[in-house]
Protein backbone atom coordinates (compact mmCIF):
# COMPACT_ATOMS: atom_id res chain seq x y z
CA UNK A 1 0.00 0.00 0.00
CA UNK A 2 1.04 3.52 -0.26
CA UNK A 3 2.49 5.27 2.07
CA UNK A 4 0.90 8.85 2.86
CA UNK A 5 2.93 11.24 4.75
CA UNK A 6 0.78 14.07 6.66
CA UNK A 7 -0.04 17.34 5.14
CA UNK A 8 0.25 20.72 7.21
CA UNK A 9 2.01 19.28 10.00
CA UNK A 10 3.08 22.82 10.94
CA UNK A 11 0.44 24.30 10.90
CA UNK A 12 -1.47 21.92 13.06
CA UNK A 13 1.39 22.17 15.85
CA UNK A 14 1.22 26.72 15.11
CA UNK A 15 -2.86 26.29 15.20
CA UNK A 16 -2.72 24.08 18.67
CA UNK A 17 0.08 26.78 20.24
CA UNK A 18 -2.37 29.48 19.08
CA UNK A 19 -5.27 27.85 20.77
CA UNK A 20 -3.53 27.79 24.25
CA UNK A 21 -2.31 30.95 23.74
CA UNK A 22 -5.99 31.80 22.94
CA UNK A 23 -7.25 29.49 25.83
CA UNK A 24 -5.08 31.14 28.45
CA UNK A 25 -4.81 34.95 27.83
CA UNK A 26 -7.89 35.93 29.98
CA UNK A 27 -5.80 34.90 32.88
CA UNK A 28 -2.89 36.51 32.00
CA UNK A 29 -4.62 39.71 31.54
CA UNK A 30 -6.39 39.41 34.83
CA UNK A 31 -3.10 38.54 36.64
CA UNK A 32 -1.38 41.74 35.19
CA UNK A 33 -4.28 43.88 35.62
CA UNK A 34 -5.06 43.14 39.01
CA UNK A 35 -1.45 43.06 40.08
CA UNK A 36 -2.06 46.76 41.41
CA UNK A 37 -5.52 47.11 41.95
CA UNK A 38 -5.62 49.10 45.04
CA UNK A 39 -3.40 51.85 43.03
CA UNK A 40 -6.17 52.47 40.72
CA UNK A 41 -9.28 51.03 41.93
CA UNK A 42 -11.58 54.30 43.75
CA UNK A 43 -13.63 54.03 46.71
CA UNK A 44 -12.84 53.07 50.48
CA UNK A 45 -10.13 50.44 51.54
CA UNK A 46 -9.37 48.53 54.55
CA UNK A 47 -6.91 51.28 55.59
CA UNK A 48 -9.52 54.31 54.62
CA UNK A 49 -11.18 53.11 58.00
CA UNK A 50 -8.68 53.32 60.06
CA UNK A 51 -7.20 56.01 62.03
CA UNK A 52 -3.16 55.52 61.23
CA UNK A 53 -0.92 57.92 62.77
CA UNK A 54 2.56 56.15 61.63
CA UNK A 55 3.85 56.18 57.96
CA UNK A 56 4.29 52.38 58.16
CA UNK A 57 0.77 51.35 58.83
CA UNK A 58 -0.85 52.42 55.18
CA UNK A 59 2.13 50.24 53.53
CA UNK A 60 1.09 47.41 55.91
CA UNK A 61 -2.41 47.92 55.27
CA UNK A 62 -1.92 48.22 51.26
CA UNK A 63 0.21 44.93 51.42
CA UNK A 64 -2.68 43.35 53.49
CA UNK A 65 -5.24 44.03 50.95
CA UNK A 66 -3.14 42.96 48.10
CA UNK A 67 -2.35 39.79 50.12
CA UNK A 68 -6.06 38.72 50.68
CA UNK A 69 -6.62 39.70 47.13
CA UNK A 70 -3.96 37.59 45.91
CA UNK A 71 -4.69 34.35 47.61
CA UNK A 72 -8.06 34.53 46.64
CA UNK A 73 -6.64 35.07 42.68
CA UNK A 74 -4.57 32.07 43.53
CA UNK A 75 -7.14 30.28 44.68
CA UNK A 76 -9.16 30.55 41.60
CA UNK A 77 -5.90 29.88 39.17
CA UNK A 78 -4.99 26.83 41.37
CA UNK A 79 -8.29 25.19 40.68
CA UNK A 80 -8.50 26.45 36.99
CA UNK A 81 -4.57 24.78 37.05
CA UNK A 82 -3.21 27.83 36.09
CA UNK A 83 -1.03 27.40 38.99
CA UNK A 84 1.13 24.67 40.98
CA UNK A 85 -0.80 23.04 43.99
CA UNK A 86 -1.09 24.17 47.23
CA UNK A 87 1.43 21.96 48.84
CA UNK A 88 3.94 22.70 46.67
CA UNK A 89 3.19 26.73 46.78
CA UNK A 90 3.85 26.63 50.40
CA UNK A 91 6.18 23.91 50.67
CA UNK A 92 9.35 25.48 52.87
CA UNK A 93 12.22 23.71 50.54
CA UNK A 94 14.22 24.37 53.84
CA UNK A 95 17.66 22.79 52.25
CA UNK A 96 17.78 25.17 48.98
CA UNK A 97 15.98 27.91 50.86
CA UNK A 98 18.51 27.87 53.79
CA UNK A 99 21.75 27.31 51.00
CA UNK A 100 20.54 30.39 49.19
CA UNK A 101 19.51 32.65 52.20
CA UNK A 102 23.09 32.25 53.60
CA UNK A 103 24.14 32.72 49.84
CA UNK A 104 22.35 35.34 49.29
CA UNK A 105 24.22 37.23 52.38
CA UNK A 106 27.24 36.30 51.66
CA UNK A 107 27.48 37.86 48.39
CA UNK A 108 26.44 41.34 49.76
CA UNK A 109 29.20 40.64 52.49
CA UNK A 110 31.96 40.02 49.97
CA UNK A 111 30.96 42.46 47.43
CA UNK A 112 30.64 44.94 49.96
CA UNK A 113 34.48 44.31 51.33
CA UNK A 114 35.59 44.09 48.22
CA UNK A 115 34.45 47.37 47.01
CA UNK A 116 34.71 48.99 49.96
CA UNK A 117 36.93 47.92 51.84
CA UNK A 118 36.60 50.27 54.73
CA UNK A 119 33.61 49.67 55.58
CA UNK A 120 34.60 47.18 58.30
CA UNK A 121 35.61 50.12 60.53
CA UNK A 122 31.54 51.74 60.22
CA UNK A 123 29.68 51.93 62.90
CA UNK A 124 26.57 49.67 62.97
CA UNK A 125 23.53 51.78 64.09
CA UNK A 126 20.17 49.57 64.25
CA UNK A 127 16.58 50.97 65.30
CA UNK A 128 16.43 49.59 69.20
CA UNK A 129 13.18 47.28 68.98
CA UNK A 130 13.07 48.37 72.53
CA UNK A 131 12.64 52.04 72.25
CA UNK A 132 10.83 51.97 68.78
CA UNK A 133 8.51 48.94 69.37
CA UNK A 134 5.43 50.45 67.54
CA UNK A 135 7.14 52.03 64.69
CA UNK A 136 9.68 48.79 64.44
CA UNK A 137 6.78 46.01 64.88
CA UNK A 138 4.79 48.02 61.73
CA UNK A 139 7.92 48.12 59.59
CA UNK A 140 8.63 44.54 59.76
CA UNK A 141 5.37 43.49 59.32
CA UNK A 142 4.68 45.86 56.04
CA UNK A 143 8.36 44.55 54.75
CA UNK A 144 7.01 40.55 55.51
CA UNK A 145 3.51 41.03 54.05
CA UNK A 146 4.92 43.09 51.19
CA UNK A 147 7.52 40.44 49.84
CA UNK A 148 5.07 38.08 50.28
CA UNK A 149 2.01 39.88 48.42
CA UNK A 150 5.17 40.13 45.37
CA UNK A 151 6.19 36.97 45.53
CA UNK A 152 2.18 35.80 45.01
CA UNK A 153 1.66 38.24 42.47
CA UNK A 154 4.41 38.25 40.75
CA UNK A 155 5.70 34.49 40.85
CA UNK A 156 2.91 32.53 41.78
CA UNK A 157 0.15 34.36 39.42
CA UNK A 158 1.54 35.58 36.87
CA UNK A 159 4.84 33.88 35.99
CA UNK A 160 2.78 30.55 36.39
CA UNK A 161 0.09 32.25 34.01
CA UNK A 162 2.70 32.62 31.35
CA UNK A 163 3.96 29.60 31.48
CA UNK A 164 0.76 27.85 31.20
CA UNK A 165 -0.47 30.22 28.19
CA UNK A 166 3.22 29.35 25.93
CA UNK A 167 3.72 26.14 27.78
CA UNK A 168 7.23 26.93 28.33
CA UNK A 169 8.67 27.90 31.83
CA UNK A 170 11.39 29.87 30.43
CA UNK A 171 9.38 31.59 28.06
CA UNK A 172 7.40 32.26 31.02
CA UNK A 173 10.05 33.68 32.90
CA UNK A 174 11.57 35.76 30.09
CA UNK A 175 8.15 37.51 29.78
CA UNK A 176 7.69 38.23 33.24
CA UNK A 177 10.85 39.58 33.81
CA UNK A 178 10.29 41.91 31.34
CA UNK A 179 6.86 42.91 32.18
CA UNK A 180 8.33 43.47 36.06
CA UNK A 181 11.24 45.80 34.50
CA UNK A 182 9.37 47.99 31.99
CA UNK A 183 6.88 48.13 35.44
CA UNK A 184 9.57 50.01 37.18
CA UNK A 185 10.28 54.06 36.09
CA UNK A 186 13.68 53.48 38.32
CA UNK A 187 16.03 50.82 39.38
CA UNK A 188 15.42 48.37 36.30
CA UNK A 189 18.72 46.93 36.69
CA UNK A 190 18.09 45.59 40.22
CA UNK A 191 14.58 44.69 39.61
CA UNK A 192 15.84 42.91 36.12
CA UNK A 193 18.62 40.61 38.19
CA UNK A 194 16.26 39.86 41.09
CA UNK A 195 13.33 39.11 39.00
CA UNK A 196 15.48 36.50 36.97
CA UNK A 197 17.22 35.01 40.07
CA UNK A 198 13.93 34.55 41.95
CA UNK A 199 11.89 33.20 38.86
CA UNK A 200 14.18 30.49 38.29
CA UNK A 201 14.39 29.52 41.95
CA UNK A 202 10.66 29.71 41.65
CA UNK A 203 10.63 27.18 38.71
CA UNK A 204 12.92 24.55 40.23
CA UNK A 205 10.68 24.51 44.17
CA UNK A 206 7.43 26.15 42.46
CA UNK A 207 7.44 27.26 46.21
CA UNK A 208 6.69 30.72 47.16
CA UNK A 209 7.85 30.05 51.07
CA UNK A 210 11.14 29.57 49.34
CA UNK A 211 11.58 32.61 46.82
CA UNK A 212 9.77 34.64 50.05
CA UNK A 213 13.05 34.01 52.80
CA UNK A 214 15.53 35.13 50.11
CA UNK A 215 13.82 37.90 49.06
CA UNK A 216 12.97 38.48 52.96
CA UNK A 217 17.20 38.32 53.59
CA UNK A 218 17.71 40.62 50.38
CA UNK A 219 15.38 43.64 51.15
CA UNK A 220 17.03 43.30 54.72
CA UNK A 221 20.37 43.38 53.04
CA UNK A 222 19.85 46.30 50.82
CA UNK A 223 17.86 48.08 53.93
CA UNK A 224 21.21 47.76 56.02
CA UNK A 225 23.40 48.73 53.48
CA UNK A 226 21.45 52.28 52.04
CA UNK A 227 19.48 53.01 55.13
CA UNK A 228 15.91 51.99 56.06
CA UNK A 229 13.73 50.26 57.91
CA UNK A 230 15.50 48.95 60.52
CA UNK A 231 18.89 51.71 60.34
CA UNK A 232 18.99 54.78 62.27
CA UNK A 233 21.82 55.55 59.40
CA UNK A 234 22.70 54.19 56.46
CA UNK A 235 25.60 51.67 56.32
CA UNK A 236 27.25 53.22 52.90
CA UNK A 237 27.29 56.23 51.24
CA UNK A 238 25.01 57.22 47.82
CA UNK A 239 28.60 56.94 45.81
CA UNK A 240 29.37 53.62 47.12
CA UNK A 241 26.31 52.04 47.51
CA UNK A 242 26.08 52.83 43.72
CA UNK A 243 29.98 51.43 43.63
CA UNK A 244 28.39 47.97 45.32
CA UNK A 245 24.84 47.28 43.34
CA UNK A 246 26.62 46.08 39.85
CA UNK A 247 28.69 43.57 40.81
CA UNK A 248 26.17 42.40 43.52
CA UNK A 249 23.75 42.16 41.05
CA UNK A 250 25.64 40.38 38.61
CA UNK A 251 26.23 38.22 41.70
CA UNK A 252 22.77 37.24 41.63
CA UNK A 253 22.63 36.13 37.83
CA UNK A 254 25.54 33.79 38.86
CA UNK A 255 23.52 32.36 41.78
CA UNK A 256 20.66 32.07 39.23
CA UNK A 257 23.12 30.17 37.07
CA UNK A 258 24.27 28.11 39.97
CA UNK A 259 20.10 26.84 41.04
CA UNK A 260 20.16 25.88 37.72
CA UNK A 261 23.13 23.91 36.94
CA UNK A 262 22.26 22.22 40.44
CA UNK A 263 19.40 20.64 39.50
CA UNK A 264 20.52 19.36 35.85
CA UNK A 265 23.57 18.08 37.36
CA UNK A 266 24.47 15.01 35.69
CA UNK A 267 27.82 12.88 36.11
CA UNK A 268 29.20 14.41 32.85
CA UNK A 269 27.77 17.73 33.56
CA UNK A 270 29.84 17.09 37.37
CA UNK A 271 32.68 15.66 35.32
CA UNK A 272 33.20 18.65 33.17
CA UNK A 273 32.87 21.35 36.65
CA UNK A 274 35.69 19.34 37.97
CA UNK A 275 37.89 19.65 34.65
CA UNK A 276 36.67 23.52 34.91
CA UNK A 277 37.56 23.55 38.36
CA UNK A 278 41.03 22.10 38.40
CA UNK A 279 41.70 24.30 35.20
CA UNK A 280 40.85 27.50 37.16
CA UNK A 281 42.81 26.04 40.24
CA UNK A 282 45.97 25.42 38.15
CA UNK A 283 45.32 29.36 36.31
CA UNK A 284 45.53 30.35 40.54
CA UNK A 285 49.04 28.08 40.70
CA UNK A 286 50.08 29.29 37.52
CA UNK A 287 49.58 33.07 38.82
CA UNK A 288 51.29 32.69 42.50
CA UNK A 289 54.27 30.78 41.19
CA UNK A 290 54.89 34.14 38.29
CA UNK A 291 54.17 36.73 41.58
CA UNK A 292 56.37 34.71 44.12
CA UNK A 293 58.85 34.16 40.86
CA UNK A 294 59.04 38.06 40.72
CA UNK A 295 59.14 39.03 44.16
CA UNK A 296 61.93 36.78 44.45
CA UNK A 297 64.28 37.42 41.59
CA UNK A 298 63.55 41.31 41.70
CA UNK A 299 67.07 41.94 43.68
CA UNK A 300 68.90 40.20 40.65
CA UNK A 301 67.47 42.63 37.99
CA UNK A 302 68.04 46.14 39.93
CA UNK A 303 71.78 44.85 40.59
CA UNK A 304 71.53 44.31 36.60
CA UNK A 305 70.20 47.58 36.12
CA UNK A 306 72.69 48.91 38.75
CA UNK A 307 75.78 46.81 37.35
CA UNK A 308 76.58 49.76 34.61
CA UNK A 309 76.78 47.63 31.41
CA UNK A 310 75.55 49.56 28.21
CA UNK A 311 73.73 46.13 26.84
CA UNK A 312 71.48 46.21 30.50
CA UNK A 313 69.08 48.71 29.78
CA UNK A 314 65.74 48.95 31.41
CA UNK A 315 63.90 47.83 28.93
CA UNK A 316 65.97 44.55 27.94
CA UNK A 317 66.25 43.64 31.62
CA UNK A 318 62.50 44.15 32.02
CA UNK A 319 61.89 41.57 28.92
CA UNK A 320 64.33 38.94 30.79
CA UNK A 321 62.47 39.24 34.25
CA UNK A 322 59.12 38.77 32.67
CA UNK A 323 60.79 35.71 30.72
CA UNK A 324 62.38 34.17 33.61
CA UNK A 325 59.16 34.69 35.82
CA UNK A 326 56.58 33.54 32.67
CA UNK A 327 58.91 30.09 32.42
CA UNK A 328 59.09 29.23 35.86
CA UNK A 329 55.74 28.20 36.04
CA UNK A 330 55.66 26.63 32.61
CA UNK A 331 58.55 24.19 34.01
CA UNK A 332 56.73 23.82 36.63
CA UNK A 333 53.59 22.70 35.19
CA UNK A 334 55.84 20.45 32.65
CA UNK A 335 57.37 18.94 35.50
CA UNK A 336 53.62 17.78 37.82
CA UNK A 337 52.19 17.01 34.39
CA UNK A 338 50.19 19.24 33.90
CA UNK A 339 51.02 21.41 30.82
CA UNK A 340 53.19 20.77 27.72
CA UNK A 341 56.22 18.75 28.30
CA UNK A 342 59.40 20.24 28.26
CA UNK A 343 60.29 17.85 24.64
CA UNK A 344 57.49 19.21 23.29
CA UNK A 345 57.90 22.92 23.81
CA UNK A 346 61.44 22.59 22.67
CA UNK A 347 61.10 20.39 19.59
CA UNK A 348 62.56 21.72 16.94
CA UNK A 349 60.80 20.99 14.10
CA UNK A 350 62.91 21.67 11.20
CA UNK A 351 60.13 21.68 8.01
CA UNK A 352 57.74 23.80 9.82
CA UNK A 353 59.69 26.41 10.85
CA UNK A 354 62.42 26.89 8.31
CA UNK A 355 59.18 27.17 5.61
CA UNK A 356 57.21 29.28 8.15
CA UNK A 357 60.65 31.68 8.85
CA UNK A 358 60.94 31.45 4.80
CA UNK A 359 57.41 32.55 4.39
CA UNK A 360 56.74 35.17 6.85
CA UNK A 361 59.92 37.17 5.74
CA UNK A 362 58.77 37.73 2.42
CA UNK A 363 55.12 38.21 3.94
CA UNK A 364 56.11 42.43 4.80
CA UNK A 365 57.87 42.94 1.68
CA UNK A 366 54.70 41.53 -0.52
CA UNK A 367 52.24 43.51 2.11
CA UNK A 368 54.52 46.60 0.96
CA UNK A 369 54.42 46.38 -2.86
CA UNK A 370 50.53 45.55 -2.75
CA UNK A 371 49.38 48.49 -0.62
CA UNK A 372 52.36 51.20 -1.24
CA UNK A 373 54.51 50.44 -4.45
CA UNK A 374 55.90 54.24 -5.30
CA UNK A 375 57.18 54.02 -1.40
CA UNK A 376 58.58 50.97 -2.19
CA UNK A 377 60.30 52.06 -5.85
CA UNK A 378 61.14 55.21 -4.10
CA UNK A 379 62.40 53.91 -0.86
CA UNK A 380 66.13 51.97 -1.01
CA UNK A 381 66.65 48.61 0.90
CA UNK A 382 69.94 48.34 2.22
CA UNK A 383 70.34 46.61 5.52
CA UNK A 384 73.73 46.33 7.51
CA UNK A 385 75.69 43.55 6.50
CA UNK A 386 77.07 40.89 8.84
CA UNK A 387 80.05 40.66 7.54
CA UNK A 388 81.27 44.48 7.36
CA UNK A 389 79.38 45.48 10.55
CA UNK A 390 80.34 44.64 14.30
CA UNK A 391 79.42 41.47 15.38
CA UNK A 392 78.72 43.25 18.77
CA UNK A 393 76.48 45.77 17.11
CA UNK A 394 74.65 43.02 15.78
CA UNK A 395 74.26 40.75 18.85
CA UNK A 396 73.43 44.22 20.53
CA UNK A 397 70.25 44.86 17.87
CA UNK A 398 68.95 41.43 17.70
CA UNK A 399 69.52 40.04 20.74
CA UNK A 400 66.67 42.37 22.20
CA UNK A 401 64.70 41.35 19.78
CA UNK A 402 64.82 37.43 20.32
CA UNK A 403 64.61 38.35 24.38
CA UNK A 404 60.94 40.27 23.25
CA UNK A 405 59.86 37.27 21.00
CA UNK A 406 60.69 34.53 23.44
CA UNK A 407 59.08 36.01 26.67
CA UNK A 408 55.90 36.85 24.45
CA UNK A 409 55.75 33.31 22.98
CA UNK A 410 56.54 31.73 26.56
CA UNK A 411 53.39 33.68 28.08
CA UNK A 412 50.94 34.01 25.69
CA UNK A 413 51.93 30.44 23.73
CA UNK A 414 53.35 28.20 26.52
CA UNK A 415 51.37 29.17 29.99
CA UNK A 416 48.12 30.86 28.86
CA UNK A 417 47.46 28.77 25.71
CA UNK A 418 47.40 25.31 27.47
CA UNK A 419 45.73 26.83 30.45
CA UNK A 420 42.90 28.31 28.38
CA UNK A 421 42.64 24.87 26.27
CA UNK A 422 42.12 22.88 29.25
CA UNK A 423 39.45 25.47 31.15
CA UNK A 424 37.15 25.19 27.88
CA UNK A 425 38.18 21.41 26.78
CA UNK A 426 38.75 23.02 23.22
CA UNK A 427 42.35 23.66 21.13
CA UNK A 428 40.68 26.53 19.08
CA UNK A 429 39.51 28.09 22.44
CA UNK A 430 42.93 28.21 23.52
CA UNK A 431 43.93 30.03 20.22
CA UNK A 432 41.32 32.42 20.67
CA UNK A 433 42.40 33.09 24.24
CA UNK A 434 45.86 33.23 23.50
CA UNK A 435 45.68 35.71 20.76
CA UNK A 436 43.27 38.21 22.70
CA UNK A 437 45.49 38.20 25.57
CA UNK A 438 48.45 38.89 23.15
CA UNK A 439 46.30 41.45 21.76
CA UNK A 440 46.04 43.25 25.19
CA UNK A 441 49.54 43.42 25.44
CA UNK A 442 50.36 45.34 22.31
CA UNK A 443 48.68 49.47 21.89
CA UNK A 444 45.16 49.59 19.96
CA UNK A 445 46.54 51.23 16.92
CA UNK A 446 48.60 47.81 15.19
CA UNK A 447 45.74 45.91 16.21
CA UNK A 448 45.13 45.14 12.94
CA UNK A 449 48.59 43.40 12.14
CA UNK A 450 48.37 41.94 16.05
CA UNK A 451 45.39 39.99 16.09
CA UNK A 452 46.20 38.19 12.90
CA UNK A 453 49.92 37.72 14.23
CA UNK A 454 48.88 36.11 17.73
CA UNK A 455 46.46 33.59 15.38
CA UNK A 456 49.04 32.74 13.67
CA UNK A 457 51.49 31.75 16.15
CA UNK A 458 48.60 30.16 17.95
CA UNK A 459 47.45 28.16 15.31
CA UNK A 460 51.34 27.28 15.08
CA UNK A 461 51.61 26.61 18.58
CA UNK A 462 48.32 24.19 18.83
CA UNK A 463 49.94 22.29 15.83
CA UNK A 464 53.58 22.14 16.74
CA UNK A 465 53.41 22.00 20.53
CA UNK A 466 56.56 23.92 20.30
CA UNK A 467 58.14 27.30 21.21
CA UNK A 468 61.21 27.10 19.37
CA UNK A 469 58.59 26.79 16.13
CA UNK A 470 56.39 30.07 16.87
CA UNK A 471 59.78 31.73 18.23
CA UNK A 472 61.63 31.99 14.66
CA UNK A 473 58.83 32.76 13.32
CA UNK A 474 57.96 35.86 16.10
CA UNK A 475 61.67 37.18 15.73
CA UNK A 476 61.77 36.93 12.04
CA UNK A 477 58.46 38.87 11.87
CA UNK A 478 59.95 41.36 14.42
CA UNK A 479 63.15 41.94 12.29
CA UNK A 480 61.62 42.10 8.86
CA UNK A 481 59.05 44.54 10.38
CA UNK A 482 62.35 46.47 11.87
CA UNK A 483 64.02 46.33 8.40
CA UNK A 484 60.99 47.96 6.52
CA UNK A 485 60.25 50.65 9.05
CA UNK A 486 62.72 51.22 11.64
CA UNK A 487 66.76 52.06 11.04
CA UNK A 488 68.25 50.00 13.51
CA UNK A 489 69.53 47.37 11.43
CA UNK A 490 69.52 49.37 8.06
CA UNK A 491 71.57 52.26 6.51
CA UNK A 492 68.44 54.14 5.42
CA UNK A 493 64.90 54.16 5.91
CA UNK A 494 63.12 51.93 3.31
CA UNK A 495 59.60 52.79 4.40
CA UNK A 496 58.60 56.17 5.99
CA UNK A 497 55.58 55.83 9.10
CA UNK A 498 53.26 57.51 7.01
CA UNK A 499 53.25 54.53 4.61
CA UNK A 500 53.43 52.09 7.33
CA UNK A 501 50.29 53.12 8.34
CA UNK A 502 48.28 52.20 4.95
CA UNK A 503 50.65 48.67 5.24
CA UNK A 504 49.78 47.37 8.23
CA UNK A 505 45.93 46.60 7.34
CA UNK A 506 47.51 44.29 4.02
CA UNK A 507 49.75 43.06 6.41
CA UNK A 508 47.45 41.35 8.93
CA UNK A 509 45.37 39.64 6.29
CA UNK A 510 48.47 38.24 4.53
CA UNK A 511 49.39 36.97 7.59
CA UNK A 512 45.89 35.69 8.37
CA UNK A 513 46.28 34.22 4.93
CA UNK A 514 49.40 32.12 6.23
CA UNK A 515 47.63 31.57 9.26
CA UNK A 516 45.11 29.68 7.30
CA UNK A 517 47.90 28.39 4.45
CA UNK A 518 49.12 26.39 7.41
CA UNK A 519 46.06 25.10 9.16
CA UNK A 520 45.35 23.83 5.72
CA UNK A 521 48.77 22.13 4.93
CA UNK A 522 48.53 20.95 8.66
CA UNK A 523 44.84 18.83 7.55
CA UNK A 524 46.18 17.45 4.21
CA UNK A 525 49.53 16.53 5.70
CA UNK A 526 50.62 12.55 6.49
CA UNK A 527 50.49 13.58 10.32
CA UNK A 528 46.95 15.09 9.76
CA UNK A 529 45.61 12.28 7.87
CA UNK A 530 47.13 9.91 10.54
CA UNK A 531 45.13 11.69 13.48
CA UNK A 532 42.27 12.07 12.38
CA UNK A 533 41.74 8.40 10.45
CA UNK A 534 43.06 6.90 13.38
CA UNK A 535 41.63 2.83 13.76
CA UNK A 536 38.97 2.47 16.54
CA UNK A 537 40.01 1.21 19.74
CA UNK A 538 38.21 -2.42 18.47
CA UNK A 539 40.92 -2.67 15.35
CA UNK A 540 43.38 -1.72 17.88
CA UNK A 541 42.61 -4.73 20.09
CA UNK A 542 42.20 -6.86 16.97
CA UNK A 543 45.01 -6.26 15.53
CA UNK A 544 47.06 -6.48 18.68
CA UNK A 545 45.36 -9.95 19.35
CA UNK A 546 46.70 -11.27 15.79
CA UNK A 547 50.12 -10.04 16.51
CA UNK A 548 52.72 -12.84 16.96
CA UNK A 549 53.92 -12.81 20.69
CA UNK A 550 57.49 -14.18 22.16
CA UNK A 551 58.30 -14.90 24.98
Amino acid sequence: MPRYSPRFVHLQYFYRKLLRIVRWTPLVVLAVVFRNWPEFLEGPHLWTFLDFGHRGEFRLYLNIELVVSGLALLTAFVRWNASPAWRRLFSPVPCVSSVLMVATLALFVAVMLAKVPGVIHSEFRPIDPKTHFQSWSISVAALLLGVFQQELWNRAILQSALTRMFGNRWLGLAISVVLLTIEQSGHRLETFCTAVFLGVVFIRTQSVVCTTAIHVVLDVALGILQGGTFMEASFLSPLEMRSVKLPTMVGFLLLAFAVELWYRRSPRLLQSIKAAAKAVLLMVFAYVLYRLTSRALNPLWQALLDSGNEWMTRTFVTRIELLVDAAVPVIALAWLGWGPTLRELLALRPKATLGLAFVAALVPFLAVFITSPDAASDGLFAPLSPFTTSPYYWFGAVLPLVVAALHEEVIHRALVQPLVTRLFRSEWAGVVGSTLHFAAFHPPESVAFVIPGGLLFAIVFMRTRSIVCTTVLHVTLNVVMTMLSGSKLTLALFIPADDMVAVRPMLGALVLALAVGFEWCWRMSAEGRARRFRSTPNERIASAVGAPTSL
